[in-house]
C-alpha cells in the first residue's frame, strides 16, 4: 500500500527505477508550510535585510533607506566670533531657536515640526467657551451659601452663565438682523436714509 501512495506522488505516474521516490511525512509538510506562510508575512525590509528600511528623512523629508545616503543639514553661517585672548575663530550659524534664544519646543528641533503637524490633542478655546468660563468664575460667588459641595456650585454657576450668554447672543443676533433689515429697505428705496428702528 505504501508503494502505491509512493507511484501516485509522482506527476505524471511513472517512477524511474534508479531514482527513489521521495515523500514527506505531513509533520515535516506542515512545518514547511508553516515556515513558508512566516516569510511570506514578513514586510520587505524584513525578507531583504540587505536593503534596510524605508524611512521619512528628517533633514531632507524624503523617503529613502536608513544606511542608503547620510543627509548633513546645512545652516547659514550668521557671523565669526572672534576669543580676543586667544584669536580663535568660530562660526556661528542660523539655527531654530536663533543663537542665543531659549528653544520653545525642544522636541519640534529633534525630529522636527512636521512629525506633530495635525490636529491639537488638547483644542484651545474659541472666544465663547472663553466668555462661558469668565461668566462662571463671576457668578461662582453668588452660589456660595446653596450647597456645601462646591463641584455642584460650580455647575450651577456654569448652568446660570450659559442661559445669560445664550440670552446674551439672541440680543445680539436680533440687533444685526434689524439693522441689516433696515439697511436693505433703505437700498430698495421703502425708507429714507438715515433712518433708524
Amino acid at each position: 500500500m505504501e508503494e502505491q501512495e509512493k507511484i501516485e506522488s509522482v506527476p505524471d505516474g511513472t517512477v524511474p527505477e534508479d531514482k527513489p521516490v521521495f515523500v514527506s511525512s505531513p509533520e515535516a509538510q506542515a512545518v514547511a508550510d508553516a515556515a513558508l506562510k512566516d516569510l511570506r508575512d514578513r514586510p520587505f525590509s524584513e525578507r531583504h535585510p540587505e536593503l534596510g528600511k524605508m524611512v521619512k528623512c528628517a533633514v531632507c523629508g524624503l523617503r529613502h533607506r536608513k544606511e542608503e545616503r547620510k543627509c548633513v543639514q546645512k545652516f547659514k553661517a550668521l557671523w565669526i566670533d572672534e576669543d580676543p585672548e586667544t584669536l580663535e575663530r568660530s562660526v556661528v550659524y542660523a539655527t531654530v531657536p536663533l543663537h542665543g534664544q531659549r528653544p520653545r519646543n525642544p522636541i519640534k528641533l529633534i525630529f522636527g515640526a512636521a512629525q506633530f503637524k495635525g490636529k491639537r490633542k488638547i483644542k484651545r478655546p474659541n472666544i465663547k467657551e472663553r466668555r462661558l468660563v469668565e461668566m462662571t468664575r463671576v457668578l461662582f460667588p453668588a452660589f456660595d451659601g446653596i450647597t456645601p459641595d462646591a463641584e455642584k456650585q460650580m455647575h450651577m454657576a456654569r448652568k446660570l452663565a450659559k442661559f445669560v450668554l445664550k440670552r446674551f447672543y439672541r440680543v445680539e443676533a436680533d440687533r444685526r438682523n434689524r439693522q441689516q433689515e433696515v439697511s436693505r429697505r433703505i437700498n430698495r428705496g421703502t425708507l429714507r436714509p438715515g433712518t433708524r428702528i
